[in-house]
């Protein structure tokens, strides 16, 4: 079984980058809208937070009804 570090130091720090995004809300709808932009059809959003009303308000800003991506 390959342990964590092994398989962290194989993973480049820019394709994390170019797979994932992280940060407050702003800058996780621009990422999210230049992944769609890019050509992505289909995006997953994983909010995280150890704050219960962080991770809420996370849920809620990346809903359909509140978040839109236009051409």
């Amino acid at each position: 079984c390959l342990s964590v570090t092994i398989i962290m130091a194989a993973i480049p720090d820019e394709m994390v980058e170019y797979f994932f995004t992280w940060g407050d809300a702003a800058y996780c709808g621009d990422r999210i809208r230049a992944f769609f932009k890019a050509g992505a059809n289909t995006v997953i959003a994983a909010p995280s937070s150890p704050d219960k009303a962080e991770f809420d308000m996370a849920c809620e800003t990346f809903t359909p009804a509140n978040f839109q991506v236009t051409s």
